[in-house]
């Protein structure tokens, strides 16, 4: 699931009124004791005493599912599912008919990731009680996990007609909207969320976040974020949506905030987010920090072997490097991946270009221009040729392929430059022109590199 990022979640206390022990006080006391352990959330406390109580031969029968529920509870909020599930096992046992039981072993169930077993309770408690909300949350969270939306909102939708002013469900109603694309609705419930906690959850903000991020209200976004995270959301998805958020609107101005954060949510979950690890190595790239790049795409592929972004940048940071045979290596990955990806072919031309495979780089060059690439690569893919054509001495076409790059970027100092070298070569060309039109531009270090800043060898000639 894209959008439900955290496999714990709190869940709704419903507390049972601990029943009326018609026994001596002390065994009253420890009940009473842990039940108001247990509602002030000291669940560590609670599980001592309902212990006690479980271990007193004064514990009438008819109370013993109770007490294991409770002391389920406890334990499901303190984090130890096993000994939750043990005890609502034991409490089913003594009493088929607890729906309570069955409804929050199946919550226990969904934190250990047994999404099938969770359903199966959940049905049972639905069953038992239709009216029961917590077993329709819970059920709804898990049909989330299933990847069944559709069905997990009218769970939602029932939970919230059964209990209107319970902000957990209207919280995971608009996770739902959103999984569904439907950020207005979502944004919605997460309002509705949050005007009905007594003390709202910093992953509702930080999911309004991401919905405001969704419908493009950066800032909003950025602010949610903030927000979350000033009321404790440490955790690494919230981390790294905030990095995504800088990375993607405020890079310029605030990239190596946005770098932190990645690499906190990194740190926090090494083996949760490859596309962290992705936009790690693009900044470190464009720092000149090729090693560290190649690090950090290598960990997005071993996360997802299938990333072809990942596959492209490691290439060109292999290429840049000098690394023909791992350059070509992943091209290759992500041509088979993604046989009609135009960049994947304009990288491979690029890279055997430079080894001087010419043939094999008008192959790739000629294939990424049939596939039409992305307008922004339209010019380097014609520039990439013209260089390969003149390195062929086939100036002729090399002037044609800078006509083209001109065509779309008219002040592009290299097709220029290259372009009246070609037409020079080529014979009709002025020299006179080139020297004269040469106060438009500035190039450094003739004859300079294939593209600005971007590639090692320089042609020769």
């Amino acid at each position: 699931m894209t959008l439900l990022c955290r496999a714990w979640f709190f869940a709704v206390l419903t507390v049972l009124a601990s029943s009326a022990l018609a026994v001596g006080n002390k065994l009253t006391e420890d009940a009473r004791a842990a039940a108001a352990a247990k509602g002030r959330g000291d669940y560590e406390l609670a599980v001592k005493l309902y212990s006690r109580v479980l271990a007193s031969p004064e514990l009438p029968a008819g109370d013993r599912p109770k007490i294991y529920f409770n002391r389920g509870v406890s334990y499901l909020n303190s984090g130890e599912n096993d000994y939750a599930v043990a005890d609502f096992t034991e409490a089913i046992r003594l009493d088929r008919d607890l729906v309570q039981a069955f409804a929050y072993r199946g919550s226990a169930y969904i934190n250990s990731n047994q999404v099938d077993k969770a359903i199966a309770d959940l049905d049972a408690a639905v069953a038992l009680d239709p009216n029961y909300m917590a077993a329709r949350y819970f059920r709804g969270i898990a049909y989330l996990l299933q990847d069944q939306p559709d069905r997990a909102m009218r769970e939602f939708d029932e939970a919230i007609r059964l209990e209107p002013e319970d902000a957990n469900a209207y919280h995971k109603r608009g996770l739902t909207h959103a999984i569904m694309g439907d950020f207005k609705s979502a944004l919605s419930d997460y309002d509705a969320a949050i005007a009905r906690a007594h003390k709202p959850s910093p992953y509702i903000y930080s999911d309004r976040g991401m919905a405001y991020f969704q419908m493009g209200s950066q800032d909003l976004a950025v602010s949610d974020l903030d927000t979350a995270l000033r009321l404790g959301a440490h955790d690494g998805e919230t981390h790294y949506r905030r990095g995504l958020m800088l990375y993607q609107y405020k890079r310029d101005e605030r990239e190596e905030e946005a770098l932190k954060e990645l690499e906190q949510a990194i740190r926090l979950q090494p083996e949760g987010y490859a596309d962290a690890y992705f936009r790690v190595g693009v900044i470190l790239m464009d720092r000149g920090q090729r090693d560290r790049a190649i690090k950090n795409y290598t960990n997005a592929i071993r996360l997802k072997p299938d990333y072809v972004g990942a596959y492209l940048n490691r290439g060109l940071a292999y290429m840049f490097k000098g690394d023909a045979q791992l350059s070509n290596a992943d091209f290759d990955t992500a041509i088979r991946l993604q046989p009609t990806l135009a960049d994947a072919y304009l990288y491979r031309g690029l890279g055997h270009a430079l080894d001087g495979s010419y043939d094999l780089a008008f192959k790739n060059l000629d294939e990424a221009l049939r596939l039409k690439p992305e307008a922004n690569l339209m010019p380097p893919l014609y520039r990439i040729r013209g260089f390969v054509y003149f390195a062929e001495g086939q100036f002729e076409n090399a002037a044609k392929n800078f006509e083209e790059v001109l065509k779309i970027s008219p002040h592009d100092e290299y097709a220029i430059v290259w372009g009246y070298l070609a037409h020079a070569r080529n014979g009709p060309g002025s020299t006179a022109d080139m020297v004269l039109n040469s106060e438009q531009f500035e190039i450094k270090g003739w004859p300079g590199p294939l593209i600005k800043g971007e590639f090692r060898n320089e042609v020769q000639f």
